[in-house]
Parts: C-alpha cells; structure tokens; sequence
C-alpha cells in the first residue's frame, strides 16, 4: 500500500535488527514455534522464572494466549503468568496488528480474565488506529471478547469497525455474521448511531441469504437472538429462509437451539412458515430427555406465547422432564415455568407434588 505508516500513539518497541538462525529462521519465529509447542507448565515457568515474554512481540503474546485459553482452569500461577503477558502488550500496544488486538480481546473473554489497568483502554485504541487491518473474524471476535467481558468499547470504536464491517462483507461466513450480532446485542451498552447500525444489517442481511444453507442450527439460534435483542429491520424473506433452514437441519438441533429458536422467533412475533413446528416437535419429544432447566424453561415459555399454536403433547413431556429435574431448577426458571403454566390456561398440567416442588424451588 502507499502513504506513509501511520503513527500510533502508543508506546512501542523500540526498532531491532532482525536475528535469524542458520535456517534462515527469524529468533521471533523461533520463539513462536517454541510457545506453540509448550503445555500450560512450560508456559508458566518460562514467563515466571525465566522471564520470557520481555521478548514477546504482538504474535508471541496472542499465541501464548491461545495456549492458555485450552487450559481446564487457571491456576494462581497461570494468571500471573497472564497478568505478566499483559502488562507487556501494553508496553508494545503501539505494534499490535489489528488482527492481533482482536485475538488479544477474544482470549481474554475466552478465559473470563478480567484484563490489567490500562491493556484494556490501549487494545480500543489501538483499535482505532488500525481498524483496515480487522477481517470479518477479526472483527467477530473482538466483539465477542468484548461481550463476554461486559466491556463497551465506546462510540469511536464502533464507528470506526462498523464501515469495515460493511466494506468486507463478502468475506463474512455464517459464523462470522452470527457471533458478530449476537455479541453487540450482548454488549452492556451499544454506543452506535442507529442509522449505522441499520447500515451495517442491511449489508449483513444479504449475506445471510446468499449463504443461508450453510448457517448451523446455532448460527440460526445466535442470528435471531440478536435481532430480537437489537430490534433490527428484518426482512419476511430472512425470517422464513432461516425457519426452512432450522428445519432442514432440525436432527442437528441441540435443545439449547430449539428453545432459543422458538423464543426468538415468537418475541419477533414471526408467523411460522408451514411445516415448522410439526418438524421441529417430533425432535424436540425425541431430545426431551436431554434438555436442561433453561432449554426447559425457556421453549415453554415461548409455547406459552405462541397461544394459538399450543402443544399438548411437549408441553406435557416438557413438565414431566420439570418433575425430573425440579431439584436443581434455578428460581428464574421456576417463574418462567409457572409464568407459562399460568399463561396457557392449564393449571391442570401441574401435579400438585411439582407444584408444590416449584414452589418450594422458588423460595
């Protein structure tokens, strides 16, 4: 590309000859190479007692991350470890591509790792200052990351992502698509003008249709999630090629995808294209068993709204599976159940020893 290089604000690494062994490797690579390969304990001692990662560049920290991120649970030691891998990409955030910020962020949520002073507020800016070098995964995850962190990244972050967002949009793959819209329906706030938010969906939503076959039944769920949750202009025709394709992929269904399914579809108040719920019934009396409280709570729920269309024959497979699990139900779930119950009309389906377990859990 022309122009000169941008000048980040941030600090930075001061400028080094390259050094390569006799493979012509570079030592950066080899480093590389060398925290690919290590185990959490390797990693740990390595930055703890050898005092490693002063040498890590941008790619040597996110790959080390990425290491951490396959770990069962952290120990003491390995969020030192990390707290020390943090502090030194924010000695060198002025170096950090865009696509390494964004698995920075992306780590971090993975790991639930609330982020040390100051890396945080570096990586956003930082952000701003790159935003061409973000490709739709890039993006994606950074968002997401951000979701799970409950952090909003602020208006000029957003208005800088969003027209890259929209410039790349062929590039977008389901995935991408689904987890970007899911996280900023989940961030604590969305510091985003309107008219770009509707900008950004209105690219988005051709791709959905163009590439609808290969959305999976949670790229589905996670889509018309966001769409409730952010209010966006939907076309009819995303709706029904989203409801055909959660049919044809129905035997995929997890019961967490065919509660959140039906919810969403309800809270937008979407007629159901024909032969939707006759399909997704026969899976959901034949995964019965393996739903949770929420999946539980949440499609009976959504049965409840959708008033006309009730179902007697889930909605008594989905109490029994509520006696068979009453004991751990959560009391958010509880309400829910009763909300429902009490919505149908059909106190009549509540024996009263799950009645009175209800209501004992709701206490």
């Amino acid at each position: 590309g022309g122009g000169p290089a941008k000048v980040s604000k941030l600090p930075k690494e001061p400028p080094a000859p390259k050094v390569y062994d006799k493979d012509g490797q570079s030592e950066q690579a080899a480093l590389n190479n060398r925290i690919k390969a290590w185990r959490m304990p390797d990693l740990c001692r390595e930055v703890l007692e050898e005092g490693v990662c002063r040498k890590f560049n941008p790619i040597n920290i996110t790959t080390a991350m990425q290491v951490m991120t396959k770990a069962h649970k952290l120990s003491a030691s390995d969020l030192e470890a990390l707290e020390q891998i943090q502090r030194r990409a924010a000695e060198i955030a002025g170096d950090f591509p865009g696509r390494n910020v964004a698995s920075f962020v992306y780590c971090l949520g993975k790991m639930s790792v609330r982020p040390v002073p100051l890396t945080m507020e570096y990586m956003l800016i930082r952000t701003t200052e790159v935003p061409e070098d973000f490709n739709a995964q890039a993006v994606s995850n950074f968002v997401y990351g951000l979701a799970i962190l409950k952090i909003s990244p602020g208006r000029e972050v957003m208005s800088v992502l969003f027209p890259q967002a929209a410039a790349t949009v062929d590039t977008y793959l389901p995935q991408n698509i689904s987890t970007l819209f899911w996280a900023l329906s989940k961030l604590p706030v969305l510091e985003v003008e309107e008219s770009q938010l509707d900008a950004l969906w209105q690219a988005m939503s051709r791709k959905v249709l163009s590439s609808v076959r290969a959305f999976s039944p949670q790229n589905i769920e996670n889509l018309l999630s966001a769409m409730d949750q952010l209010s966006l202009r939907v076309d009819k025709q995303i709706l029904e090629a989203l409801q055909h394709e959660a049919m044809e992929k129905h035997r995929e269904c997890k019961p967490q995808d065919l509660a959140n399914i039906v919810h969403a579809l309800n809270s937008l108040g979407v007629t159901w294209v024909d032969g939707f719920w006759a399909t997704l019934r026969s899976h959901v009396l034949h995964t019965c068993d393996r739903f949770i409280p929420r999946d539980v709570s949440t499609l009976l729920r959504a049965l409840a709204m959708a008033g006309e269309r009730l179902d007697s024959e889930v909605i008594d497979a989905l109490l029994a599976k509520t006696e068979d699990i009453a004991r751990v139900l959560e009391p958010r779930d509880v309400s829910t159940i009763l909300w429902a119950v009490a919505t149908m009309a059909r106190k009549d389906l509540l024996t009263a020893r799950l009645f009175e377990t209800l209501q004992r859990r709701a206490l």
